[in-house]
């Protein structure tokens, strides 16, 4: 089942309700399409181009969790008896590839991470939460989810062994685990997903609630989750690797949306400074490549600059990508005007095309706005 949201107020009583039918817990992922795969998984697809899911997916996985355990274990950063769990659940948290999936007991904390900025194929992309009630997936035959009660006893070199594991196991690690993430963040680690037994996962999946959280609201939210929440970066991962990662070199300095980069486009362009908003609504477009206004304000800046050609090149493009549209039309006679090319054509028929979706009067103050130098048409 999924819902979409559009707004934080939504999400709430959505969340609600799904925690009065029953004890769930969800995850947050930034990327609508992405499906529910633990790191390790997405690590061996990337390393091995073209590995199908099944017997061979899984021993590679296995014997990577090991490997890693080993060498944490030979890097002294843990004691040689520390448990599995606890090791996988502390390397999880600073970005390890592991077989856990990591979800939290909080759906804010999920939402906060649904909204992080992503794009794909050039556009921000959608956000998704994912919520399991595991008290019903554990009663389910189809479906079964074990909790852990004393990590201690797993043993991940065997216990995921198909001939001992049957299904998919969850753990709620210690508030005292040498990790400040996993307390802030509420966690809740859900193990084996994905790891041999596709035809649980693939039950499972039916019986999930997901929450598509919509692309033009991630920003809203994400402040409003920090305003009345205190839900943030710098909370949720609250120590100095957390700090310092909030601030690497992966990490966009500050999220801009298309509408951000045309607002910064017109102050540029007003203050007098056509080259820097010509780049703003380049990136307005970029983000949005359907807005004719972000592309003709740039092609306008890049001609008040004296680059013709550029100017000329953003709206044959335009056209190339959206069709003939009369505000292109204009735009390109402006720019021949100023390069003394024909330009006549082009601004009767733009006129011919405003008047047919009853765009006259807006065609006309275009026109005084931005084509000052077309004198016939002042």
């Amino acid at each position: 089942m999924e819902d979409k949201i559009y707004n934080l107020d939504e999400y709430i009583k959505i969340t609600n309700r799904l925690i009065d039918s029953g004890c769930f817990t969800f995850r947050g992922q930034c990327c609508s399409s992405w499906e529910l795969e633990p790191g390790i998984i997405r690590r061996i697809k990337k390393t091995y181009t073209g590995i199908d899911q099944g017997g061979l997916l899984f021993s590679l996985s296995l014997d990577s969790t090991i490997d890693l355990l080993k060498s944490a274990r030979s890097s002294k950063h843990f004691k040689q008896k520390e448990c599995d769990l606890n090791i996988l659940a502390i390397l999880q948290h600073y970005g390890a590839a592991t077989p856990m999936l990591d979800f939290t007991n909080d759906p804010l904390v999920a939402l906060y991470f649904a909204c992080q900025p992503y794009e794909q194929n050039g556009n921000e992309s959608d956000g998704k939460v994912f919520s399991i009630n595991y008290p019903d997936q554990v009663r389910s035959y189809n479906s079964p989810m074990r909790p852990v009660s004393d990590p201690s006893k797993i043993n991940i070199k065997s216990d995921l062994l198909p001939d001992k594991h049957r299904g998919i196991w969850y753990w709620n690690p210690p508030d005292n685990l040498p990790c400040k993430r996993n307390k802030k963040q509420q966690s809740v680690f859900v193990f084996g997903w994905d790891l041999y037994w596709e035809y649980y996962t693939n039950s499972l999946m039916k019986e999930l609630k997901i929450i598509v959280v919509s692309t033009d609201s991630k920003k809203d939210i994400l402040k409003k989750l920090e305003e009345k929440h205190n839900i943030s970066e710098q909370t949720l991962f609250p120590d100095i690797h957390g700090f310092a990662q909030s601030y690497s070199h992966d990490k966009i300095i500050q999220y801009l949306s298309a509408e951000d980069f045309y607002e910064k486009g017109q102050d540029y362009y007003w203050d007098g400074s056509p080259e820097w908003a010509a780049e703003y609504y380049k990136m307005a477009y970029t983000k949005k490549p359907d807005w004719v206004n972000a592309r003709c304000k740039c092609a306008i800046a890049l001609d008040w600059n004296g680059e013709q050609s550029k100017a000329l090149e953003v709206i044959e493009n335009s056209i190339k990508d959206l069709g003939v549209n009369w505000k292109f039309l204009v735009c390109k006679a402006i720019i021949n005007k100023a390069m003394e090319n024909e330009w006549e054509a082009d601004i009767e028929k733009a006129e011919e095309m405003a008047n047919n979706v009853n765009d006259g009067s807006k065609f006309k103050k275009f026109i005084r706005k931005y084509g000052s130098r077309l004198s016939n048409q002042d």
